[in-house]
């Protein structure tokens, strides 16, 4: 079992360059309360970073990050303020190879969704005043 929330610390620490040469300010709310969970970490950072500096690149100004959990699960939301993702293109998002109508998706997001889901969790996207990516995994319990 892991820590999330150190995990996402060092995720952000990792993406703030990219963030800086686009000029994107990332803000997160990344709750105090330790929320632990049964990951494989490279999977996990594979996903996040992935997810995250899309973000980034498609953000006008900021991306903002919130990790919180239920009774059962940990929800991480990555939300961008740019322009969304098309919504023709919504349900190919995750799809390997998918060429959404700006030809910018391939692999990262199918690889992304592979490496969530081998962890028995789940992510979706939807739009709301940009893009939203929300992962789900479950909470570890004994």
């Amino acid at each position: 079992p892991d820590v999330i929330n150190t995990n996402l610390h060092e995720y952000i620490k990792q993406a703030k360059g990219l963030a800086n040469l686009h000029q994107v300010k990332i803000t997160s709310n990344i709750s105090n309360e330790l929320i632990i969970c049964k990951i494989d970490e490279p999977l996990l950072y594979k996903a996040v970073y992935n997810v995250l500096t899309n973000a980034i690149k498609y953000a006008s100004n900021s991306v903002e990050i919130t990790l919180s959990k239920d009774a059962r699960l940990a929800r991480l939301t990555i939300k961008d303020d740019g322009a969304g993702i098309n919504e023709a293109d919504l349900p190919h998002i995750f799809d390997r190879f998918y060429k959404g109508a700006n030809g910018n998706f391939g692999l990262g997001l199918a690889i992304a969704k592979s490496a969530i889901e081998m962890m028995d969790g789940a992510i979706e996207v939807y739009n709301q005043d940009g893009a939203v990516f929300v992962i789900t995994l479950p909470l570890y319990t004994d």
